[in-house]
């Protein structure tokens, strides 16, 4: 998506500008792209612990197919959650200027 804006006055201020727009665009791009892995994670699990409920029985190879998929699922989604965690760590011990931990 190229969006053609052009800003006028001071350099500072149509920096300061662009950089808003990219910003937004950017995060409107990560909720299309990745969504919210809180919330993809919590409706993985319930329905993860709705077919384990029926172990009790045994699943039918359509369930165990879903039953793989949906820990799979919760998988990606638990390591995507935790690679954004170490960022945002990261970041704030930038901000800080600390040295990060090796």
């Amino acid at each position: 998506m190229v969006v053609n804006k052009f800003h006028r006055g001071w350099g500072g201020y149509v920096l300061q500008e662009k950089i808003k727009g990219i910003k937004q665009r950017l995060k409107i791009w990560n909720k299309e792209k990745f969504g919210d892995i809180q919330r993809k994670m919590t409706r993985t699990e319930r329905e993860l612990n709705l077919l384990e409920k029926g172990d009790e029985r045994q699943l039918s190879a359509q369930e165990i197919r879903r039953k793989q998929q949906l820990q799979e699922e919760l998988w990606v989604a638990a390591n995507s959650h935790e690679s954004l965690l170490r960022q945002k760590s990261r970041t704030k011990w930038q901000r800080r200027g600390l040295q990060l931990p090796l």
